[in-house]
């Protein structure tokens, strides 16, 4: 059977609980940087718009519905050309 004496004294003989320590302060520390840098996050985007500001995009402007000149103007120019295509070549 195993000892467990004998594998305490290992931890013990090798600094594991030193180690085990440094490890979890270094997870720990990690960690706590992480969530600094998430919390403080906000306010460093804000600070980079200022800076970098989004480009405007420039929007088409909607066309003016036909006015009645339009309409008209349209219209003789259909009737001339119809008029026109009636008269053969000659």
């Amino acid at each position: 059977m195993i000892d467990p004496q004998a594998g305490i004294q290992n931890i013990v003989d090798g600094h594991g609980a030193a180690i085990a320590l440094v490890g979890m302060s270094i997870v720990f520390a990690a960690l706590s940087l992480i969530s600094v840098v998430i919390a403080v996050l906000p306010r460093l985007l804000r600070l980079v718009e200022g800076l970098f500001p989004e480009p405007v995009v420039a929007t088409p402007r909607n066309r003016a519905a036909p006015t009645e000149d339009l309409t008209t103007v349209v219209a003789a120019a259909a009737a001339y050309h119809a008029a026109r295509s009636d008269v053969a070549p000659g």
